[in-house]
């Protein structure tokens, strides 16, 4: 498990939606990416010529997230 990419998504996370209890939460979705590493079962990560080349439509960004 790659501990400080899953931290910063972590932090990314809490920083939007922070939990009542941000350690117990944290400990708990580090432990089930931890057993899924040692799994051996990770998530298939999206990439490629047929993954770009999508037309997914347009993205619209709140108005909280413009500049």
């Amino acid at each position: 498990m790659d501990l400080v990419y899953e931290l910063t998504r972590l932090d990314l996370e809490f920083r939007h939606d922070t939990p009542k209890s941000w350690f117990c939460t944290a400990s708990q979705k580090l432990n089930y990416q931890n057993k899924r590493a040692v799994d051996g079962t990770t998530f298939k990560r999206v990439s490629g010529d047929r993954f770009a080349k999508k037309d997914y439509g347009t993205t619209v960004f709140p108005a909280w997230m413009e500049g």
